[in-house]
């Protein structure tokens, strides 16, 4: 485990595959607003805690990165610990002003929230109490977002809209491996960071990903939250199930439901959602140091890859660089950035518990018969031509167990039957994944 005190401050950084990059400019990051509101922190924790130490039989825990980090540089759980929390506006482009300092007026910057939940973490296991592996398959059945929400739109009616999508690095290409290796003689190769990358498309403002679930979660004049930041916690319409071996991406954004205009002040005429981040000061405390990471085998399977992400102006504007087409991890900012870790949190249950990863392309039947013994029949039907299907058979600790594939097929109708398999009596899971996009159901073998 070890920590980086400066980071910027690297002769060089080395960027992916080994292209030379420099982390994006941020000269209009603001890490204040004029909505001094209050978090209690103790009833966050408490809560969290709480729900993770009354979990039945099956598993469930309620995580979130930032707060177990908390926690666990701070002392345990229950303790105030050493981040400071942070808040900024979030909008669907720059066009808007916010309040960043009394009567400071600019431009809104940040668009997108991102962030990835690797429950595999030392963190969690230390602080949650989660022994789960990277071989654990499960479902997202809930989430949370601490936030705050001012209503100031002549429209009383005005229902806003927080739009998430979330996604597997089901494809290599959802979530393309990076990181930053120190060059000098001193660090290289030694203080390396690894983290996955989200991508962004800039022609319609949304996350590049296949086999994405996006749902809607509405916001009215009950969620205000003025003086106190409040938790917007909500179900997943149809659990997102996470199969063994992959990592969960989130891509959060908000629509207003009102109409404005270039310049406006949203803070007095519109409506504004505030997002909240802890600024991690690093085991060692203090303000603007560099965020805990754990080392790992670089860029491997073995690696934390817990990170929070953000779109900013510049790459909603293809103003970044080689960024431009990307989230932007925390990793990426100078020490003093204040949003390293979004209090996003995810109810994560194993085993998983329903159908994911809708897909109007494709469509996947229960097997026949079920319950079964030794052979059963799995019908699923291509709307449209397909370049790649797999169809494979999890037990509940997500370890696949049977797997068949084929390549280039038209659209149609099609049967497998799974003949002569020796599963032990129990629940098990069946998914077919058409070119990267996912639908699992459950099979009970007698």
């Amino acid at each position: 485990m070890k920590k980086i005190v400066l980071f910027l401050g690297m002769s060089s950084i080395l960027f992916c595959a080994q292209a030379q990059q420099t982390p994006v400019s941020v000269n209009n990051q603001k890490t204040t607003t004029a909505k001094h509101m209050l978090f209690d922190k103790q009833k966050f924790i408490a809560n969290k805690g709480l729900a993770n130490a009354s979990r039945a039989t099956t598993e469930s825990f309620w995580l979130n990165y930032g707060v177990s980090q908390d926690q666990l540089l701070g002392g345990g759980a229950g303790s105030t610990g050493p981040s400071k929390l942070n808040s900024n506006y979030l909008f669907p482009d720059s066009t808007a002003f916010g309040e960043f300092g009394a009567g400071n007026f600019s431009s809104i910057w940040v668009h997108h929230l991102g962030d990835m939940l690797d429950v595999k973490s030392s963190v969690f296991n230390s602080i949650d109490g989660v022994t789960w592996t990277a071989a654990t398959a499960y479902s997202v059945d809930s989430m949370s977002i601490v936030y705050g929400y001012s209503r100031n739109d002549a429209n009383t009616a005005v229902v806003d809209t927080l739009v998430v999508t979330m996604f597997t690095n089901a494809t290599s290409t959802n979530n393309p491996n990076s990181g930053f290796i120190g060059t000098t003689a001193a660090n290289y190769a030694t203080d390396t960071l690894s983290f996955k990358k989200l991508k962004y498309l800039q022609a319609s403002n949304t996350v590049d990903a296949v086999g994405k679930y996006t749902f809607k979660i509405p916001l009215t004049i009950a969620d205000t939250a003025n003086t106190y930041y409040n938790e917007k916690a909500f179900k997943v319409p149809v659990p997102f199930n996470v199969p063994a071996g992959k990592l969960l991406s989130t891509d959060i954004q908000f629509i207003p439901g009102y109409t404005y205009a270039l310049g406006d002040h949203i803070d007095y005429v519109h409506n504004a959602f505030f997002f909240t981040s802890y600024e991690e000061n690093g085991n060692a405390g203090g303000a603007g140091t560099f965020p805990m990471y754990y080392d790992c085998n670089y860029q491997s399977a073995a690696c934390d890859y817990n990170l929070s992400h953000i779109l900013p102006q510049d790459v909603r504007y293809n103003q970044a660089g080689t960024w431009n087409g990307y989230f932007i991890p925390t990793y990426a900012y100078g020490i003093t950035y204040g949003f390293e870790h979004h209090l996003i949190s995810y109810k994560v249950v194993n085993p998983p518990t329903a159908i994911t990863e809708l897909n109007n392309n494709f469509s996947l039947d229960q097997n026949q018969p079920n319950p079964f013994k030794g052979a059963t029949t799995i019908n699923y039907q291509l709307k449209k031509y397909a370049g790649n299907v797999s169809l494979q058979i999890y037990d509940v600790r997500g370890v696949k167990l049977y797997e068949t594939s084929t390549s280039n097929v038209k659209a149609g109708n099609y049967s497998v039957d799974v003949k002569n398999v020796s599963f032990a009596p129990g629940l098990y899971f069946y998914s077919l994944e058409v070119d990267g996009a996912r639908v699992a159901k459950k099979m009970i073998v007698e």
